[in-house]
């Protein structure tokens, strides 16, 4: 696993999707139901690719879609096969910027001032073989 984590060629989850037939259309072209379909469907193939998203319950649909548009798909990444024991975990709520430290600290801090998340979408998400929720 180390050999391929330092060995695999680079890519992006965008390309790799687009290697499995998923098309990600750009947010502003998608009705809000359209999106919405899209971002499961997105959702689905990246856990299928073993990479699962945390704490998005903070985000509706379009911010969460939006955020994977603008920050993570396109990053480059290590191109490892699906069926390796690699996992990949993205957490949309961490964050070196004082706004992100505070919204994780409201919604998944678990501290005195706790709040429930304006979205239920966390516990859906596809999650490795053998996840404890």
């Amino acid at each position: 696993m180390v050999y391929d984590f330092e060995m695999a060629p680079m890519s992006t989850n965008r390309k790799q999707l687009m290697e499995l037939g998923m098309e990600v259309p750009p947010s502003a072209s998608l009705t809000d139901e359209a999106l919405t379909t899209k971002l499961h469907e997105v959702i689905g193939m990246l856990g299928q690719l073993n990479i699962f998203l945390l704490h998005t319950d903070h985000l509706s649909d379009r911010e969460l879609y939006e955020r994977l548009e603008r920050d993570i798909l396109d990053e480059e990444v290590r191109d490892l096969p699906p069926d390796g024991a690699a996992r990949e975990f993205i957490d949309l709520c961490i964050s070196d910027t004082l706004e992100e430290v505070d919204l994780f600290d409201r919604y998944y801090g678990g501290g005195p001032s706790g709040q429930k998340p304006p979205y239920d979408r966390d516990s859906r998400l596809p999650r490795p073989t053998g996840w404890i929720r």
